[in-house]
């Protein structure tokens, strides 16, 4: 979530050109993607920090896990890997070249199994 949202336009840079130009929309435009982003940055790292999670761990279960299964529920693909002891499910959105993380969840194999049975999640194909 944080490497999703980190990157802003340098329209600090810009400010004389823009001055000559009428871009008012496009500047205010890029001000409000700018603080969207931002938010969503600080709250990436505080809902994995507060929860004690790792963001590099995180990257690597979405990156390199081979669990992957369809949350036929939320509409979603979600990876199951180890965060040091405990297993995890992280809900993820997939673009052309980024994984997006949505949140993550400590979940025990009983649930997974559970989840398959009912239908709920589909192997991932």
């Amino acid at each position: 979530m944080v490497k999703h949202y980190l990157r802003f336009v340098a329209i600090w840079g810009m400010q004389s050109k823009l001055a000559k130009r009428d871009t008012t929309l496009w500047y205010y435009q890029i001000l409000v993607e700018s603080a969207q982003n931002i938010l969503g940055v600080l709250s990436g790292l505080n809902r994995a920090t507060q929860r004690g999670f790792d963001l590099d761990l995180i990257e690597n279960i979405l990156r390199f896990s081979s669990e992957r299964y369809y949350d036929v529920e939320t509409d979603r693909a979600v990876v199951v890997g180890k965060h040091g002891e405990q297993l995890v499910l992280i809900p993820y959105e997939q673009g052309e070249n980024t994984i997006t993380p949505i949140t993550i969840h400590a979940i025990t194999r009983q649930q997974i199994r559970f989840r398959l049975k009912t239908g709920r999640f589909i192997t991932n194909v």
